[in-house]
């Protein structure tokens, strides 16, 4: 994925993630982690009835649930499925 990033940008790797931690004080997948988990709230916040978590997840990029739970807990203090219920 940087691979491709950095292509489209004119740019090695490395230049990129230098660029990035200048500019975002992050890596690039740092910054892809956070902007998916964001889109994730959102989609949590805003679910129709009867919608799951692994459904909206998936959507969102993440393949690997429990990391996806754990990094959200930590991100915003509730689980996933306490975001959903509200």
């Amino acid at each position: 994925m940087l691979e491709e990033i950095a292509s489209a940008c004119g740019a090695s790797v490395r230049s990129l993630c230098i660029s990035f931690r200048e500019h975002y004080q992050c890596s690039p997948m740092a910054y892809v982690r956070q902007a998916r988990l964001e889109a994730a709230r959102t989609e949590l916040l805003g679910a129709a009835p009867g919608s799951h978590v692994t459904d909206i997840a998936l959507s969102c990029g993440f393949a690997h649930l429990g990391r996806f739970c754990s990094s959200y807990r930590a991100r915003y203090g509730e689980t996933p499925l306490q975001t959903l219920k509200r």
